[in-house]
C-alpha cells in the first residue's frame, strides 16, 4: 500500500499558510523598522551633567518647605 502523504495538488504559492507566515514576518519587520525610526529620531534627553547639585537644591527646597509653619 503506497499512499501518498501529500494529497493536495496545489502549488505552494496558492496555499494559505505560506502567505500567512510571510505576511506575519512582513508585518513584524515593518513595525520593527518604524520603531527603529522612532527611536533614532526621538532620542531620550541626555542626563544633566550637574544632576547631583540639582538634587541637593531640590532637597534644600523640600527641607525649607517642611520648616515653614502650616496654617
Amino acid at each position: 500500500m503506497n499512499t501518498p502523504l501529500h494529497t493536495d495538488s496545489k502549488p505552494w504559492h496558492k496555499q494559505f499558510w505560506p502567505w500567512f507566515i510571510l505576511g506575519l514576518l512582513a508585518f513584524a519587520i515593518s513595525f520593527c523598522c518604524v520603531f527603529i525610526y522612532l527611536a533614532i529620531t526621538h532620542a531620550d534627553p541626555v542626563v544633566d551633567s550637574n544632576y547631583y547639585q540639582d538634587g541637593l537644591r531640590i532637597n534644600k527646597t523640600l527641607v525649607q518647605k517642611d520648616a515653614q509653619p502650616h496654617h
